[in-house]
């Protein structure tokens, strides 16, 4: 064991010290680049998910009185920093009734209701103050002027329902139905009235709340202040629920509906997500989502969207092909890595081709001194090996972003270990 350890000093260091230097060099350019494109990819996420406003979307169509139950369900969620709705009511009118501004009949074949929790959601020209509500016009021009040149200066907005009165007998054989009257069933104070372009609106809806909604292809949109109990009362209008027994009787048939609140909520990403470790943050955005989806209650027909959820899934399929390509890269330079490695023994046997027959003519034998190169070689590709993937892999992180934290490091370590 002595004379082992003895000859191991004599022969052994320089091509400890060789074979060290060699695998430092290849794994830490291999470890380099892989941390490159990996930080190249964290950047580009990082950069998508700027663009996405929100985290979340709950799409409700059915039993809209219930959008702020809904909604305080989410901001109940863990790591949910806010949430907001978007209600977007459409409705033709139902034979019984009838819109008007200012005293005048708005002849338009759809009415879409618009409020939300915050005005943000909307266009700048949409948006309402106070208890002042917009009334857009959209569609052909046509019919838009047609609207506009009555309904200029008008400052109210109101639905009415018809009244069915009794019929007056004129005489024994021959009667007349009275002429129908209409009541006013809600009013609303208009601060201006404005041409909604639905393209432009589309668009608007698409970049903020991740969806387009249909918006048709003419009619009037009314955007009014967020009232849960004003959402209700229209809710029940527009589904014809209206039935008043005063001095005289309101009834409604039901016309076409198609109701639709957009939740959406904000998450915190800092502790969900991280451009280092993609599949766990697409496991713990899917875990919130699973989450959330269990507390919206099955008869509100609701559908879940996470464009947070959708990138990371495409993204943490780049990474892996980003680990396919870093490794095909790496295969000519470990061919070439072999070659040289081969040509680096045959240096160090000639080097050393001395201090090897001295020990032969003192009576060692050859398989010990092979075995002692064997340790050697591994020894220094090891250390070396380790070293060239620490600081390939520490140095790049410290110039981009700091060390970072130990375990985005372990992180990277493990497919740069498998890949050495």
């Amino acid at each position: 064991m002595h004379k082992s350890v003895f000859v191991g000093r004599v022969l052994g260091w320089r091509t400890c010290i060789a074979f060290g230097l060699f695998t430092f060099l290849c794994l830490a350019v291999m470890s380099a680049t892989y941390v490159a494109s990996r930080y190249a990819l964290k950047e580009y996420v990082e950069d998508q998910l700027d663009r996405i406003s929100w985290d979340l979307a709950f799409y409700q169509l059915k039993e809209i009185p219930r959008e702020q139950e809904i909604r305080n369900s989410l901001m109940g969620l863990p790591h949910v920093l806010e949430a907001q709705s978007l209600v977007f009511l459409r409705t033709r009118m139902p034979p019984g009734m009838r819109a008007e501004a200012g005293g005048e009949p708005v002849v338009m074949p759809w009415f879409i209701i618009l409020a939300t929790t915050d005005p943000g959601l909307l266009p700048p020209e949409y948006r309402v103050e106070g208890d002042r509500t917009v009334l857009a016009l959209f569609g052909a021009k046509q019919a838009i002027q047609f609207n506009l040149d009555r309904l200029q200066g008008a400052r109210s907005f109101a639905f009415l329902g018809r009244q069915n009165q009794e019929e007056e007998h004129l005489d024994d054989h021959d009667h007349a139905e009275a002429p129908d009257t209409y009541r006013e069933l809600m009013n609303f104070p208009i601060s201006q009235i404005v041409q909604l372009d639905r393209e432009e609106l589309n668009r608007w809806f698409l970049e903020h709340t991740g969806a387009i909604a249909f918006v048709p292809f003419m009619g009037a949109a009314l955007n009014t202040r967020y009232d849960p109990a004003l959402i209700s009362r229209l809710d029940s209008l527009f589904q014809a629920q209206v039935h008043e027994h005063e001095e005289l009787d309101i009834h409604a048939e039901s016309g076409d509906y198609l109701p639709e609140v957009s939740h959406v909520a904000r998450i915190n990403r800092g502790e969900l997500i991280s451009g280092w470790d993609l599949d766990g943050s697409h496991e713990r955005i899917a875990a919130l989502v699973s989450q959330a989806s269990e507390l919206m209650p099955d008869t509100a027909q609701i559908y879940v969207r996470s464009d947070t959820l959708i990138l990371l899934d495409r993204m943490r399929k780049t990474a892996d092909l980003i680990g396919w390509v870093a490794l095909l890269l790496a295969l000519p330079i470990i061919g070439m890595a072999w070659v040289f490695a081969a040509n680096l023994v045959h240096f160090v046997f000639l080097n050393e081709r001395r201090p090897i027959g001295l020990m032969r003519l003192r009576g060692l034998p050859g398989t010990m001194l092979v075995r002692i190169f064997l340790v050697a070689i591994l020894m220094g590709g090891l250390i070396g090996g380790l070293l060239g993937l620490a600081l390939g892999t520490v140095v790049p992180l410290a110039v981009y972003e700091g060390l970072g934290s130990v375990w985005e490091l372990i992180q990277l370590q493990r497919p740069l270990m498998a890949l050495s």
